[in-house]
């Protein structure tokens, strides 16, 4: 977990630590260092809190002289979208081959690197072969799985799955069989 997740979960959590002004959860700003944040430098916990801001996951409030953090809407959101994430468990099912390759492309952003790796694990199980670094290509019928876990996921704008019956690479078919 990122420091970044870190502070948007203990302020959303609501550690022993948090205040209530005017019915919304604070964390006091100064009082960060006590928590999950153990172990992390000041001053890159003060740069991840910068960006959560400015990214408008995160707002400071003024209060009687004190400083404290509080989720926007933006940042519940951006947990939500977190927690809803679904793993992705492709195994090979060890039927007859359909005769149909499955070729599976992605380029998802960095903000979703966990995604990204959750499906190059996937794939890697279910024993696709990486043919570029994002590009995999297998003989299972894992199409539906995968078409389940990119709708689930919102990533319809990242990833492809394609079911070819011929190709034409000595290379690759040889990686396949």
């Amino acid at each position: 977990m990122t420091i970044g997740e870190k502070v948007l979960k203990s302020i959303e959590l609501g550690t022993d630590l948090i205040y209530e002004i005017d019915n919304l959860k604070y964390l006091p700003y100064n009082l960060m260092w006590g928590t999950s944040l153990q172990g992390y430098s000041r001053k890159s916990t003060q740069a991840t809190l910068s960006r959560l801001v400015k990214a408008g996951l995160v707002k400071k409030v003024h209060h009687k002289e004190q400083v404290y953090l509080a989720l926007t809407e933006l940042g519940e959101g951006w947990l939500e979208k977190k927690s809803r994430r679904v793993s992705l468990k492709l195994s090979p099912k060890q039927q007859k081959w359909d005769g149909l390759y499955r070729f599976v492309l992605f380029d998802i952003p960095e903000k979703d690197r966990l995604l990204r790796d959750t499906l190059r694990k996937a794939l890697q199980a279910a024993g696709a072969v990486c043919w570029q670094k994002s590009v995999w290509v297998t003989k299972e019928n894992i199409t539906r799985e995968l078409g389940d876990f990119i709708d689930q996921n919102g990533l319809e704008d990242y990833c492809s799955v394609l079911e070819v019956k011929e190709i034409y690479s000595p290379k690759l078919i040889k990686m396949l069989s």
